[in-house]
């Protein structure tokens, strides 16, 4: 009987520490499989796309497989495409140290109109195959979804929304964020959130995003932006990843960032002026029918003494839309 309440205790006790150690262990610890798998636009959508993941720092390099989309996958027959690779330290309060590899590359000579296959990863530690498609040159008609904060409550309603939102439009060009993607800039587990409820539509479905307030912790960018994202590379100096252009077909996208400089509260902040200067020589430059500028404050809002008028000027440069 000793015996038998002895090896009951035992096995109780490494109950207790099993159940102990999975509470510590957070779901958003990266491993050697690819995650956090996000197409991004790129100036030039009709030839090129971004491709952003993440992996534990084990690996050290990132490899991107590319094909055209057929009804048999012969891993053999790929384009590859290499990665830039960079290590990312993250620290929330008591939460466990995050570090983590973040791999970007840019997938180049591609052919408008076309549908592709793609995976990501290094030997022996692939991701799934991902389809998408690049925008043909002709001027027709397309969709995209726009959606404004997913800020809170990230797994259990975002996931609704962006998954409804999908459902509804399958076919969307892209997906436009106006900001405040997260709650807390910085905090990983929201970051991680985030990705499981787009899951694989941000793999197939490129994604453009502009940050918010919440995105910034005070004055700084939340170190994750230009980590998870690979966005386009023809910004004001300073600002990278956070204002920039992009050309699809008939369309070009502007984003700016009004929450840099503390939501840049001084309209003559030297951020504010790069931004105005530059957004003068995009539109001056423009060739596209349609022009849309996105940014996560509005210059007027439906709420009293909200509006914005620190950038009311950027209504003033060269708006003849």
């Amino acid at each position: 009987m000793k015996l038998h309440r002895l090896l009951i205790h035992q096995i109780f006790f490494i109950s207790v520490l099993t159940m102990a150690g999975s509470a510590v262990a957070q779901s958003n610890q990266p491993s050697r499989y690819p995650d956090r798998i996000i197409l991004n636009l790129t100036e030039e959508s009709a030839n090129s796309i971004a491709v952003t993941w993440r992996t534990d720092t084990t690996v050290k390099t990132g490899i991107v497989e590319l094909q055209y989309a057929a009804a048999m996958i012969l891993p053999d027959k790929s384009v590859t495409f290499d990665a830039v690779t960079s290590t990312m330290k993250y620290i929330w309060d008591e939460e466990p140290e995050i570090i983590s590899n973040h791999h970007s590359a840019i997938i180049t000579g591609l052919s408008s109109g076309e549908k592709y296959v793609y995976r990501v990863g290094s030997p022996g530690f692939w991701s799934e195959w991902f389809d998408f498609k690049t925008p043909s040159t002709d001027p027709s008609r397309f969709s995209f979804i726009y959606f404004g904060d997913p800020q809170n409550d990230l797994k259990s309603q975002w996931s609704r929304v962006i998954r409804n939102a999908y459902r509804h439009q399958p076919d969307c060009a892209f997906m436009l964020y106006g900001g405040d993607l997260i709650n807390r800039a910085g905090k990983d587990i929201e970051w991680h959130e985030w990705f499981e409820a787009g899951s694989f539509i941000y793999s197939i479905i490129p994604q453009i995003m502009t940050p918010g307030n919440h995105d910034y912790d005070g004055l700084t960018l939340s170190t994750h932006w230009n980590s998870q994202f690979t966005l386009p590379d023809n910004s004001p100096p300073g600002l990278e990843g956070t204002c920039f252009f992009i050309d699809y077909k008939n369309l070009r996208l502007i984003a700016i960032d009004t929450a840099t400089g503390r939501e840049l509260r001084n309209e003559n902040s030297n951020e504010m002026i790069a931004q105005k200067l530059w957004l003068e020589s995009v539109l001056s430059t423009n060739t596209k029918e349609w022009v849309i500028l996105t940014t996560h404050l509005p210059f007027y809002s439906p709420k009293e003494n909200r509006d914005n008028h620190h950038i009311h000027s950027f209504a003033n440069s060269r708006m003849t839309l």
